[in-house]
């Protein structure tokens, strides 16, 4: 029974490929490396990689709970950068050509969020809900 399943490399005929041109010596490391690629590349059915993702769901995956205090650190005229390097990536909820509206949202049932406008990728209006 052959199972012929297209998603899937032919992995013999990369370790031939790779054996012709690293020869014996590199070919462990080389197998190692692809294989490590291909386990870990993002599943294209998960959430997080559809073209349009819920705001609500990606919220779960922010790297951890926004606080008063990271509000209190963003400055009307810092750059989108600025203000990630602070909070983290936050979801885009909403842009425009000139302007973007942001969002880092806690992952808990208390609903508290950090919502930022930038226009021509600087601050231009922050709000906050609910921050401890």
């Amino acid at each position: 029974m052959s199972n012929n399943n297209s998603n899937y490399p032919n992995w013999l005929n990369i370790a031939k490929f790779l054996l012709n041109k690293l020869g014996e010596r590199h070919l462990l490391l080389a197998m190692i490396v692809l294989i490590s690629v291909f386990i870990l590349q993002p599943n294209t059915s998960s959430t997080l990689c559809k073209a349009s993702p819920d705001p609500l769901t990606l919220s779960r995956y922010q790297r951890q709970r926004v606080n008063r205090a990271e509000y209190h650190r963003l400055k009307i005229g810092m750059s989108l950068i600025e203000v990630q390097s602070i909070l983290g990536r936050g979801i885009e909820v909403s842009s425009s050509s000139e302007s973007a509206t942001f969002k880092w949202q806690n992952k808990d049932l208390d609903e508290s969020f950090i919502q930022a406008l930038f226009k021509n990728s600087l601050l231009v209006s922050k709000e906050q809900s609910n921050l401890e």
